[in-house]
């Protein structure tokens, strides 16, 4: 099981990358279809779709036989993998030139819609966790939500007054990536430590079962 804080980790990763994605993605596809009021409208209503659609479906993978660490390592893959696909999208269209709607088709599902739909997922699958390890207290949903926000507030000033314009777009999408798989490597790490010390914990109560066995057993012979 993982631990309070590797969950609301995870929680601040996913608002953090997911208004990342929100700021790259309009700049991404303006050159196709402009810049306007509407554009940003499109982008906003199908992040927030994707979450919502992702908060629902996120709450039925739970009820799946699948342990719920598993879950989330999936899904965290899942969108990691669809954003890199998005960014061999965005490297290929400089050398081979692209039927514009496709592109854009392409950026809004790989960038956008896929990542905004396995992001919901994980945050209902994190309250979950936190539901288990608070055995029934009602806060999880408020601190997922807490973190999940406060690491969209931060992002949202370090990506748009430093990384796109100094960085520009691509790299700012590289790096949501590399924090994805990153944050599976540490998730991976944890489980094996978390695993290796259940165990350790389960032989030492065994032995000493065994020795008040073994002593009883002395008392009981003299």
């Amino acid at each position: 099981m993982l631990e309070k804080k590797t969950l609301l980790l995870i929680a601040f990763i996913e608002g953090a990358v997911m208004v990342l994605l929100e700021l790259v993605v309009p700049h991404l596809t303006s050159p196709f279809i402009g810049n306007s009021v509407f554009v940003w409208g499109v982008t906003i209503s199908i992040a927030v779709g994707g979450l919502g659609i992702g908060y629902f479906a996120g709450g039925l993978f739970s009820k799946t036989q699948l342990q719920k660490e598993l879950l989330l390592m999936r899904l965290l893959y899942f969108a990691g993998l669809s954003l890199l696909l998005g960014l061999l999208i965005i490297k290929t269209v400089s050398v081979v030139s692209f039927i514009e709607s496709l592109f854009v088709g392409c950026v809004f599902l790989l960038m956008l819609l896929l990542p905004s739909f396995l992001f919901g997922s994980i945050v209902s699958v994190s309250i979950q966790c936190l539901n288990s390890l608070a055995q029934g207290e009602k806060k999880a949903s408020v601190d997922v939500f807490a973190f999940s926000s406060a690491g969209g507030v931060l992002f949202a000033f370090i990506v748009g007054f430093y990384l796109i314009p100094i960085k520009g777009l691509v790299f700012p999408t590289s790096l949501s990536v590399a924090i994805i798989f990153f944050l599976l490597v540490f998730l991976n790490l944890r489980l094996k430590k978390n695993k290796f010390r259940r165990r350790s914990e389960e032989h030492t109560s065994e032995l000493q079962s065994q020795s008040t066995i073994s002593y009883a057993v002395f008392c009981l012979k003299k």
